[in-house]
């Protein structure tokens, strides 16, 4: 009787073990989950300045998934999804994420990494140059001068930056240019101008004029507006990894953060921005109801407006901001 008991037991064990692992693939339903649709780097990573060779690093940078289903999810982005070629300097330089799920893939670039060479150096090909250390005096300015060959005057202008006396081109004065405002940070030297300046002649002494806004970082520039209007950066600053840059487009005041343009209405052009803590300060001047009449000085605290002026009708043009303590 105990026997039979055991035996009874072990095969009642062995069918529900067949039961369970036991059965045919093909039954079983197929799978339908949720599937990747995109990428996209919802925050940019702290570094976007390499030397040549330098391996791309990701610290700060935040990619998002979303699915088909609706839903989102950060991805842990590793070094080997990352496509990053610093083998030479430039500016304007993109990385690629690649990220696959469910045998789908999809991609994502991160934009406006600039690439210098070793040191910091950049357009000359003098790293000590760029290279700024404890002491040195960096003046931004523009060499203008004329080719007179019989009875035709050709003017020539460089965009120009002096490193304790010595100076270097930041142009190669295929066109006219100038630069108006410098700025050194974290090893890095920051300078805005202009290039490309085309005038046209309109009559009766007028003319119209188109220029290119340039930022150059460490010498290696970088295109802020296209060269198809009046264009013109005017003023540089760095707070901590953000670069602001004021000057007009087209008669119209700009404040460029990161690269981004954002504007200021109803100005006519701003002349130097100063960022203390988390506010934001530029001037210029603004129009009194045309586009060549007579500026009045303004001050814009984040974005708010502030008069200079005492009287409308006198002219009067803000040039340049510094904030000490509370005091603007």
């Amino acid at each position: 009787m105990r026997e039979t008991l055991q035996i009874t037991m072990l095969t009642a064990i062995f069918a529900i073990a067949m039961f369970s692992c036991g059965g045919d693939d093909e039954d079983k339903p197929a799978e339908t989950g949720k599937t990747i649709v995109s990428i996209a780097v919802t925050k940019q990573p702290t570094k976007k300045t390499y030397n040549v060779g330098e391996a791309f690093d990701s610290v700060g940078m935040i990619v998002t998934a979303t699915y088909s289903d609706g839903t989102t999810e950060t991805v842990t982005v590793t070094s080997g999804m990352i496509a990053f070629n610093s083998s030479a300097a430039g500016a304007n330089i993109s990385a690629t994420i690649t990220f696959t799920y469910k045998d789908k893939t999809v991609t994502a670039n991160i934009t406006g990494i600039t690439v210098t060479t070793s040191g910091g150096g950049g357009g000359s090909g003098d790293d000590d140059f760029w290279n700024p250390q404890k002491g040195d005096v960096y003046v931004a300015g523009t060499n203008e001068y004329t080719l007179v060959s019989g009875t035709t005057y050709t003017d020539k202008s460089y965009a120009r930056v002096w490193k304790n006396g010595e100076s270097k081109n930041l142009t190669d004065g295929t066109g006219i240019a100038g630069a108006y405002s410098v700025f050194v940070a974290s090893g890095n030297v920051y300078v805005v101008g202009y290039d490309n300046e085309v005038r046209i002649n309109t009559g009766s002494g007028g003319y119209s004029r188109t220029a290119t806004v340039k930022v150059w970082k460490n010498g290696v520039t970088q295109n802020y507006t296209d060269g198809t209007t009046d264009a013109e950066a005017r003023s540089v600053f760095v707070s901590g990894n953000d670069v602001y840059v004021a000057g007009y487009v087209h008669g119209q005041a700009r404040l460029w953060k990161n690269g981004e343009q954002q504007y200021i209405p109803g100005s006519d052009a701003a002349s130097s921005v100063f960022v203390s803590g988390s506010d934001v300060y530029v001037v210029g001047s603004i129009g009194t109801g045309t586009y060549y009449s007579t500026p009045n000085a303004r001050l814009w605290k984040n974005g708010e407006q502030q008069s200079l002026s005492i009287r409308s009708f006198f002219s009067s043009i803000a040039c340049s901001v510094f904030v000490s303590g509370n005091d603007v």
